[in-house]
């Protein structure tokens, strides 16, 4: 067991890796073993990083007000128009889009935004194997906030951290032990379809750590 090597070997320093679903979890290892350097979180970061909102205050009592998803999802579509500016709009907008799917995860209408996104990702190339110029193609930026308006309430939107992290709580409590959540089920079914569409071991690393 994790806990006691650390107890027994204090001039090493150990971090646990795998079965932590969400920071109440990843918490509750750090008080039982005070010691413990770090809880290593993979796919269920990248299944929903929104549950996730609350480390820094739970953690390390940080007081600052973090954002709601609106106001990140802005933020995140502006940096997304600065890197189409520089790299272009071919190869990047997919990927773009891609990173934006789970931001909503668990909300009344997430699934309908991720297809959206799919769907706007999906049209650089469709219009080139058309032969249409990509120029007259709308900013990444309108389109994610564009599918976001159109397919997610505005609880969703505007929702606290605080808000989602208790009801994260309540279907933690539920969940079998050692089973996954159901975001991350979907992600791992979602990643499967990239990994073939892609030809590639797609968001294969998707692990943090924290520390």
């Amino acid at each position: 067991h994790v806990h006691r090597l650390v107890e027994q070997y204090p001039e090493f320093t150990f971090s646990m890796n795998g079965g932590i679903e969400n920071i109440h979890e990843a918490q509750q290892q750090f008080d039982a073993c005070p010691n413990l350097k770090g809880v290593m979180i993979g796919r269920a970061w990248a299944a929903d990083p929104w549950s996730f909102a609350l480390t820094d205050k739970l953690l390390y009592g940080d007081d600052s007000v973090p954002k709601n998803r609106l106001e990140i999802l802005k933020a995140y579509a502006k940096h997304a128009d600065a890197e189409e500016a520089r790299y272009g709009v071919k190869n990047l907008r997919r990927l773009l889009v891609k990173a934006a799917t789970p931001l909503f995860t668990g909300e009344r209408g997430a699934k309908r935004f991720r297809i959206a996104l799919e769907q706007f990702g999906n049209q650089p190339k469709r219009l080139e194997a058309q032969g249409k110029s990509l120029s007259e193609l709308p900013p990444i930026s309108e389109l994610l906030i564009q599918a976001a308006m159109e397919n997610l309430r505005e609880e969703a939107l505007l929702r606290s951290p605080e808000d989602y992290y208790a009801r994260l709580l309540r279907d933690s409590s539920k969940r079998a032990a050692g089973t996954r959540s159901n975001q991350v089920v979907e992600w791992q079914e979602h990643r499967k379809q990239d990994d073939a569409e892609l030809g590639g071991d797609y968001l294969s690393r998707a692990d943090i750590t924290v520390v």
